[in-house]
């Protein structure tokens, strides 16, 4: 009796303690399950990202509960898992693009493969078939296929993996190409490094990083021929879009950064193209452009390595650029060095990428990165 009694009285004093550990091993739980389940595959697509950011492709919309679950589960490390079937999600790809296409493109919405059908299956000689169908396509098998996928958030994924385009450069189905070249070295990589470690599965060995490196190491080499890429200035508008590049083994850095985000976002990597249309605010100093890949919820800046001994990647380190610097960066107050991010999405009115080339075209949509340079920068 007496030890029955010790026992209640010990329930009745810890039992709060006790509760709140094991309610904390199953949200852990939790968390765990949701990290490791998300994976897309078969005709299933997950998204593993909080409920605001879905809503952000589907509708703009959102309602407070839903707002206060997002920001609990950002706070927890608990994102939620939204599922939908590959056709449905093609579909939304679809309409996403369309909604989006930039203002010169407007005039060849057949040619990019946007048109309706004509009622048959398909169109005589392939006329119904522009590059958006294929670069639908492979942007969900990259989806499916590779792991480090299931991190981005639904809206960087369109706009930074789906998207064919970038800034004014020719239209072409470079993903198609890009695939048939990258994703067996990519494949062959994971699968090394699988033997190696004794793993069982890919995405505990290929880390993002690991893909960025292997991308912007084999890409400048990977076409048929003994020639490989390499940097050559004043080539842009001549010589910039990514077949061109690929076809003359030459480009200034605005060609060189858009292979390079072509090629990432063949693999599923959320990358852009980003830079400055005029150093010091003076065009006469001139211009570049390099490269920004999404990691863990922010964009790390990166110079492609065409022709290069040395590889750069999401690890090197920003003073290590020849440009990120007091020089081309003053400090706050007196840079005069603006930087933008090429996009897809216009965040507002007069938020667009200018362009050296085309001074006074404002159809390419921009992110403003000037603040995050100069702080990267100026203390280098």
């Amino acid at each position: 009796m007496r030890g029955r009694f010790l026992t209640r009285q010990l329930l009745g004093k810890f039992w709060l303690p006790v509760l709140l550990l094991a309610c904390s091993g199953l949200m852990s739980a939790l968390a765990t399950s949701l990290s490791e389940e998300c994976r897309s595959q078969g005709n299933t697509v997950q998204w593993r990202t909080s409920t605001k950011s879905r809503n952000s492709i589907t509708s703009t919309a959102s309602s407070a509960p839903q707002q206060q679950r997002s920001l609990q589960q950002k706070k927890s490390g608990v994102y939620s898992c939204h599922r939908q079937s590959l056709d449905s999600a093609k579909r939304q790809a679809l309409g996403f693009l369309r909604d989006h296409v930039m203002e010169f493109d407007k005039a060849k919405l057949n040619t990019l493969g946007f048109g309706a059908r004509n009622g048959t299956d398909d169109d005589p000689d392939g006329l119904d078939k522009g590059l958006v169908g294929t670069t639908i396509d492979l942007a969900f098998q990259a989806k499916l296929k590779h792991p480090w996928t299931d991190a981005l958030p639904q809206e960087i994924f369109y706009e930074y993996v789906l998207n064919y385009a970038n800034l004014n450069e020719a239209r072409s189905n470079w993903r198609q190409l890009l695939w048939d070249i990258l994703d067996p070295l990519v494949v062959h990589e994971q699968q090394l490094q699988l033997t190696e470690s004794q793993s069982t599965t890919a995405s505990d060995t290929l880390t993002l990083n690991d893909v960025v490196r292997l991308v912007n190491q084999k890409l400048w080499s990977a076409f048929p021929g003994d020639n490989t890429i390499y940097f050559r200035s004043g080539q842009t508008p001549l010589i910039f879009d990514p077949l061109s590049v690929i076809a003359f083994g030459y480009a200034s850095c605005t060609g060189l950064a858009i292979l390079l985000v072509n090629a990432l976002r063949t693999v599923g990597v959320a990358a852009r193209v980003v830079g400055t249309p005029a150093w010091n605010g003076k065009r006469d100093k001139g211009n570049h452009n390099w490269v920004e890949v999404y990691h863990e919820g922010e964009w790390t800046f990166l110079e492609p390595s065409a022709n290069q001994t040395h590889v750069n990647d999401l690890e090197t380190q920003p003073c290590s650029f020849w440009f990120c610097n007091p020089g081309h960066f003053p400090s706050a107050g007196d840079n005069t060095t603006n930087v933008y991010a090429a996009r897809l999405v216009f965040s507002s009115k007069d938020s667009y990428c200018p362009m050296a080339w085309e001074w006074d075209c404002r159809d390419v949509p921009g992110e403003d990165r000037t603040e995050f340079y100069q702080r990267s920068c100026s203390q280098c």
